[in-house]
């Protein structure tokens, strides 16, 4: 909750800004507000990128995107393929 006040620009101009200057820290940040909207396509696509910024991959991070993939699934809001 502290992050999310600390900045408050609409997500649209962060999603901009991650296109122009992608980081793992505002893929995260973009990948949580997804998650919380429980826009799993959209979580699960920013997790991916916060993955390839890794450059060790962590069980945390894993399990993260596993949880996303997971309730996806069963909320039908992943595709199958």
């Amino acid at each position: 909750m502290k992050t999310a006040l600390a900045d408050l620009e609409p997500i649209s101009a962060k999603m901009k800004k991650f296109e122009s200057n992608p980081t793992p820290e505002l893929a995260g940040m973009l990948a949580d507000y997804f998650e919380a909207q429980n826009d799993m396509k959209q979580a699960y696509t920013y997790l991916k990128k916060v993955k390839k910024f890794a450059k060790d991959s962590t069980a945390n991070l894993d399990n993260k995107i596993f949880n996303v993939v997971y309730s996806g699934f069963r909320s039908k809001k992943l595709p199958k393929n």
